[in-house]
């Protein structure tokens, strides 16, 4: 439930965009904060996933319209644009270490003179999300929790379609975290391999086969 204040953008009024780029970088639209840890530390969700969002004193913070803020000015239930490097932490948590945050739900400064629209609504698709699998039609190396690329991808794609594990109403990520290991466990196990929640020679092999028959 959210309460409607003066000035205040709501996480139900905007759509949201995950871009996670070959070069590592991470950009968020629309994220919803939902904590705030430490001064250091907050986190926010976008698509139902929990980001862990780390703070340093390169860290920019900015209203909707561009203008400079103070990090103490960011609420839970605010609306923000995150761009920084992905992480993961030794739990698998996932995280991002923001170079940017930018508070759509402070409207303070000079707006554009044109009408303002923050963020268009897209459908969200699996080429919405970073690496896109697009020509890539086998997987080529070792894969393992905290990676990400466009074999990631197709890994996830492959799971996602034979019904292993990953949610088929969700665009897959080209990040290894850890629903794509569990996913790949339960795969493993089913194929007398041995699920230890990465790929390998012997798994790559097998999946490579498979994708050869779809």
């Amino acid at each position: 439930m959210f309460i409607v204040l003066p000035g205040a953008v709501l996480a139900s009024s905007h759509s949201q965009e995950m871009h996670i780029y070959p070069n590592g970088e991470a950009h968020f639209i629309g994220a919803e904060m939902t904590n705030k840890h430490a001064l250091n530390l907050i986190a926010v969700k976008i698509w139902n996933i929990k980001w862990f969002v780390s703070i340093d004193s390169d860290t920019r913070f900015e209203s909707a319209y561009g203008e400079k803020i103070a990090s103490g000015e960011l609420l839970v239930g605010h609306i923000l644009e995150v761009k920084g490097k992905p992480t993961v932490d030794r739990d698998g948590g996932i995280g991002i270490e923001a170079v940017l945050i930018k508070d759509l739900s402070i409207k303070t400064g000079v707006p554009p003179a044109a009408p303002v629209v923050q963020i268009t609504p897209v459908v969200q698709t699996a080429s919405a999300v970073a690496p896109v699998v697009g020509e890539q039609k086998t997987i080529t190396q070792s894969l393992k929790l905290g990676m990400r690329g466009a074999e990631v991808a197709l890994l996830q794609s492959f799971l996602q379609k034979n019904d292993w594990g990953l949610p088929k109403d969700e665009p897959v990520t080209g990040y290894f975290g850890k629903l794509t290991r569990q996913a790949l466990m339960k795969f493993q196990e089913a194929n007398a391999l041995e699920a230890i929640g990465s790929v390998g020679p012997r798994t790559r092999a097998l999946i490579n086969s498979l994708l050869g028959k779809q």
